[in-house]
């Protein structure tokens, strides 16, 4: 029909004529001339001319028009001019003006300039510079290294200060599987809590590449390479932590995994060259060794065919399988739990891994749990018993500065 082009489809309805085209679909309505897009969709209504962009939507109200942004919904306001942004909502109030950004929210301060990033909550404040973290009183904490962003949580003895310079030993609880979501705001008293508030130690989490919360490319970076991004990342953060925490004490770390954060764990130790280590002991409780001995639907899921075949993924199960590296752990603490009932992680990981590290000639430790299963739930407090005697005798002995950094005071006499 000419520059006209119309169509009917159930309760579609459309329309071309030249530049433009108009449909209707029960409560939609488009209309596209030139640089004109207006859409009616229930509440909604949408403009575009150029530079402006309008939205209403129940509450909302946005507009955009060349550098500007602007939103307002209840309580809401934004604001976009240049490298401005400013967020109020409530308590809300957050501020970007070229690589600045300020959020205050209740107890909350977060400040972002170029690749600075600082945070309050409550009584604590980090600050994060390229692998640069500072923590003033503790809790939660962002590190950004390279490209990737990685969380923190630290557990915090209660009697901790800033304002005094007591070192303490440091405990790094590794995670699992990949999209696995290891940290959040739930409240909880674990183990983590007992070693802090009992023992006045540090207990480091962290949410590396391949945990949830992160972009997709990141989640699934360690696909095919179990392990290898995980333990490299956890080192990276460990160490960072270190450099610019002086009251960790960098001669007292521990290492600790359960399950596939087992394997990550002892890929850490394998991955950790530095002289000295800077993980002091490694314990592994129920921990994967081999992914060709693992679940077959778990391991292919991340891992691919341990097969030689085209597309096929051997090299990396030989690459990340323990029983093949177990001459790294050679001068090196560890420790090895399993439960023997355990159906999620056969007993025959540990056992081929404690015969691969004899036949090394490496000397470890190693518990077993008779009829346990993979969560050791009646055996628990024996098992956390065990660590904790663990831990505390593979620290080295404190010297007599070390001891005055302890107890925060000048050198001894």
């Amino acid at each position: 029909m000419g520059g006209w082009f119309d169509v009917v489809m159930g309760g579609w309805f459309g329309v071309v004529m030249g530049g433009w085209f108009d449909v209707v679909m029960g409560g939609w309505f488009d209309v596209v001339k030139g640089g004109w897009f207006d859409v009616v969709m229930g509440g909604w209504f949408d403009v575009v001319k150029g530079g402006w962009f309008d939205v209403v939507m129940g509450g909302w109200f946005d507009v955009v028009m060349g550098g500007w942004f602007g939103v307002v919904k209840g309580g809401w306001f934004g604001v976009v001019m240049g490298g401005w942004f400013g967020v109020v909502m409530g308590g809300w109030f957050g501020v970007v003006m070229g690589g600045w950004f300020d959020v205050v929210m209740g107890g909350w301060f977060d400040v972002v300039k170029g690749g600075w990033f600082g945070v309050v909550m409550g009584g604590w404040f980090g600050v994060v510079m390229g692998g640069w973290f500072d923590v003033v009183k503790g809790g939660w904490c962002d590190v950004v290294m390279g490209g990737w962003f990685g969380v923190v949580r630290l557990s915090l003895p209660p009697e901790f200060s800033e304002e005094e310079a007591f070192i303490r030993p440091v405990v790094v609880q590794v995670g699992g599987h990949p999209g696995e979501h290891t940290l959040n705001h739930k409240w909880k008293v674990d183990w983590s809590t007992y070693l802090a508030s009992n023992r006045s130690w540090v207990v480091v989490e962290a949410a590396v590449r391949g945990g949830a919360g992160q972009d997709l490319g990141l989640v699934y970076k360690p696909g095919w390479k179990l392990g290898q991004l995980e333990a490299h990342d956890h080192i990276q953060v460990t160490r960072s932590l270190l450099e610019q925490l002086e009251f960790l004490d960098g001669a007292r770390v521990a290492v600790v995994g359960w399950g596939h954060g087992g394997h990550n764990a002892a890929r850490i130790t394998t991955q950790d060259t530095s002289d000295p280590p800077t993980f002091v002991c490694t314990a592994l409780i129920n921990p994967i060794t081999d992914w060709s001995l693992y679940a077959s639907y778990y391991s292919e899921k991340y891992m691919g065919t341990a097969k030689v075949v085209p597309g096929g993924n051997y090299r990396g199960y030989e690459e990340s399988s323990l029983l093949l590296q177990a001459g790294t752990f050679k001068n090196r603490s560890l420790l090895l739990v399993h439960g023997s009932a355990d159906t999620d992680v056969h007993p025959d990981h540990t056992l081929k891994f404690s015969r691969a590290l004899t036949k090394s000639g490496v000397i470890f430790r190693q518990q077993t749990y008779t009829d346990e299963g993979h969560d050791l739930d009646r055996v628990e407090m024996h098992l956390y018993r065990t660590l904790e005697q663990y831990i505390s005798s593979s620290f080295p002995p404190y010297t007599e500065e070390e001891l005055s950094l302890l107890f925060g005071k000048g050198p001894l006499p």
